[in-house]
């Protein structure tokens, strides 16, 4: 299955940008982990119009994947043993589940707990994954707040976003 996941990076140049974010993407498919291979596409600035849109889209995306995971795992809850999730198996009598398929039960887990992949549609410079507009402000800050009195080796670099097309 493919993706379009954004790296954003800390870079003086566009070019630069690009080549970060290049590097990031090739350690998030080494050993075909979390992602097999990607397609890179153009770096642009990620206070730009659409470096916005492409960067508040990615975040979006990663808070509805969540939200969809969580309603079937609160669902599963409610009708499933730990047994029953243990074996991804649904009981005869149970109720006939609306949000998920009881032979995924432990799979809807894994997806709302992850840190990179498939569920995760935004990576920082360090290519860890955002998962939630705390980390993300810190990005887009340079994290300035954990530089309070010293010297942030950020403040001189422009943030940049890259889309890349990955298969998962």
């Amino acid at each position: 299955m493919h993706m379009t996941i954004r790296v954003i990076t800390y870079a003086g140049t566009v070019e630069d940008g690009h080549k970060e974010a290049i590097g990031i993407l090739q350690s998030l498919c080494e050993n075909q982990y979390p992602f097999d291979y990607y397609n890179v596409g153009n770096t642009i600035k990620a206070n730009s119009e659409d470096g916005k849109k492409l960067i508040e889209n990615g975040m979006d995306r990663t808070w509805r994947d969540f939200e969809a995971d969580m309603k079937s795992i609160r669902e599963m809850l409610s009708i499933m043993s730990d047994e029953d999730i243990f074996k991804e198996r649904l009981q005869p009598n149970a109720p006939k589940p609306q949000h998920f398929m009881p032979s995924l039960a432990r799979h809807y887990f894994h997806s709302a707990g992850q840190y990179k992949g498939s569920q995760v549609w935004l990576y920082d410079p360090e290519g860890e994954g955002i998962r939630d507009r705390v980390h993300l402000a810190n990005v887009l800050h340079k994290w300035s707040n954990q530089y309070k009195g010293k010297s942030n080796p950020y403040k001189d670099m422009k943030i940049w976003v890259t889309p890349s097309d990955v298969h998962y």
